[in-house]
């Protein structure tokens, strides 16, 4: 079986996958002025390519953007069917990870690596418990691969292993079918995965990293060295919020202050330069923070007031702020409204504002923003996700694995 190593690279496997999955639910209801997909009001999102997954306040959760979207004529949201009680979600870009309210883990899409924790590399276009694993707080998704943390601190990861990424040392397997323990992780409270790194916070506020290493992502190593088992990041104390992008991380500090470091191609690290480090640097100019979601390239960050930042690759009017002109340095998203939760995707961004609606921007080609369009022109301003509107209860964006659980 052909595995590709790129999340953000093996995307048509993962857009089919998520037309498949989205195929799968009820028909959208008529509307009350008869249009079928009218804007519902909703609180959240995820997404790790070019897909967009929404958890709604029902324990629903709902599926869109794909490359196959552009042969249909509504490339809208469509239901994940047989899925209720959903508390949390984590995208992968190719699967999706669900934790419902018992404490249980569901996966589907793609499992060439073993990455829905069924025993198999069956793909799955319907969601099925991830084995022997209860008692889960937060879950987090990567290319191939998948986190969870229980409520007893400790972490177990499965799926694709080719660069370290779940954490075991010995024995060392390339893919991993079942949940195993991270070893060497205690009390921790937070988890986050990348394209093949990942990252715990622990309760005494010391961050972790594991896995790829090709940018200086696990901070302090020599760029390019892998680490099978979690090293600590130097230089960081007091951390309360972390966020694995692609490439490199960032967190959020009890101080209020964000700190970055790993791939900064499109700027992402928000030091005005191009530059990688290993080291973790302060981002300036910033309000005081409550939430960060980093994408391929570019980076959102919710500010305590509710305005949003933005900062990093802009090639596709990911930042929201009408250009497509990369920014080095954070800048607010303008008229916007109060923002209470975010996801950055590959090349587009998602939102939600105080008043429950849901907005994306960026790339739109598949129709990742979830306007109802496919279109190869970006939207350089946000612009609101369409939703069957028969139910108006709201769904709510997973950030379950970017800050510690209470």
């Amino acid at each position: 079986m052909l595995r590709m190593k790129s999340r953000w690279g093996s995307v048509l496997l993962g857009a089919l996958l998520s037309v498949l999955l989205g195929m799968g639910g009820e028909a959208a209801a008529r509307g009350r002025h008869g249009n079928p997909w009218e804007p519902l009001a909703s609180t959240g999102v995820d997404s790790h390519a070019y897909d967009s997954v929404l958890l709604r306040e029902d324990g629903t959760v709902w599926v869109w953007g794909s490359p196959y979207f552009y042969f249909f004529q509504e490339p809208a949201p469509r239901p994940m069917a047989g899925l209720t009680n959903v508390v949390a979600i984590a995208s992968g870009g190719e699967h999706v990870l669900a934790r419902r309210a018992d404490g249980t883990v569901w996966a589907w899409g793609n499992n060439g690596s073993g990455e829905l924790g069924d025993g198999t590399y069956q793909w799955r276009s319907t969601a099925a418990p991830v084995l022997e694993l209860t008692n889960v707080v937060s879950v987090a998704a990567g290319y191939g691969f998948s986190l969870a943390l229980r409520a007893d601190g400790t972490v177990w990861a499965w799926g694709a292993n080719w660069s370290g990424q779940l954490g075991l040392v010995e024995p060392y397997e390339w893919y991993v079918l079942r949940p195993v323990q991270v070893p060497g992780l205690v009390d921790v409270v937070a988890i986050s995965a990348g394209e093949a790194h990942a990252l715990a916070l622990r309760a005494d506020g010391t961050v972790w990293a594991w896995g790829d290493n090709a940018f200086g992502q696990l901070g302090g190593a020599m760029a390019g060295d892998w680490s099978l088992g979690p090293v600590q990041v130097p230089g960081l104390s007091d951390v309360k919020y972390i966020e694995a992008g692609r490439s490199f991380n960032l967190v959020l500090r009890l101080d209020g202050s964000v700190w970055a470091w790993g791939d900064n191609w499109g700027g992402q690290l928000g030091d005005g330069t191009t530059a990688n480090r290993s080291t973790p640097m302060q981002v300036t100019g910033l309000p005081k923070l409550k939430a960060l979601a980093g994408g391929s390239g570019h980076v959102l960050a919710l500010a305590k007031n509710g305005t949003l930042w933005a900062w990093g690759n802009n090639s596709s009017g990911q930042l929201g702020d009408g250009t497509s002109i990369n920014r080095l340095t954070p800048v607010p998203v303008p008229q916007f409204g109060k923002v209470v939760s975010i996801a950055a995707g590959h090349y587009h961004s998602l939102a939600v504002r105080k008043d429950g609606s849901a907005w994306g921007w960026g790339y739109n080609l598949f129709g990742s923003v979830g306007d109802g369009t496919a279109t190869s022109e970006p939207r350089l301003t946000p612009t609101r996700v369409l939703l069957p509107c028969p139910s108006m209860s709201q769904p709510t964006l997973d950030d379950s694995h970017h800050e510690p659980q209470q």
